[in-house]
């Protein structure tokens, strides 16, 4: 069986993952690294918008509602969060957001699926989400475009 680790040896471990993902479309492959726990957190309140609505005596409360906007992003934001070069440098900050989104759908779709996957993201919240307002890849995959 495997060893009872201990606080330090947890605090110590160095369990950021990093892998290389083909980008053809881009002539190359992209270096991305595992999101921690906080990072997750923050790109999934990064489709949120916080509403506060009132019940029928006036007391408010606050909802978060999935804005479609941001949720557009998400894809981008993600490859924001993960994408690093040879020495774990972010390769991009949150003002290339906009940029990004005018790149080719499908490496973009097929980075944010690796980054979720890499960062043991579950499936029902992540992929689902990401890929709700990703462009349908087309089906017939052997047509060059």
């Amino acid at each position: 069986s495997l060893m009872s680790l201990s606080r330090e040896q947890i605090l110590q471990f160095q369990d950021i993952k990093t892998v290389e993902v083909d980008c053809p479309e881009w002539g190359g492959s992209v270096r991305i690294r595992a999101l921690t726990l906080a990072q997750a957190q923050d790109w999934r309140r990064s489709s949120l918008t916080k509403v506060i609505v009132k019940d029928k005596d006036g007391k408010p409360s606050t909802e978060y509602n999935v804005d479609p906007d941001k949720l557009a992003k998400s894809d981008v934001r993600l490859i924001v969060a993960a994408a690093v070069d040879g020495d774990g440098k972010a390769l991009f900050s949150s003002t290339d957001v906009e940029l990004l989104m005018q790149k080719s759908s499908a490496p973009v779709t097929r980075l944010a699926r690796a980054i979720v996957e890499l960062s043991g993201m579950r499936n029902e919240e992540a992929v689902e989400e990401a890929g709700a307002f990703s462009e349908p890849s087309p089906s017939d995959s052997s047509s060059s475009v």
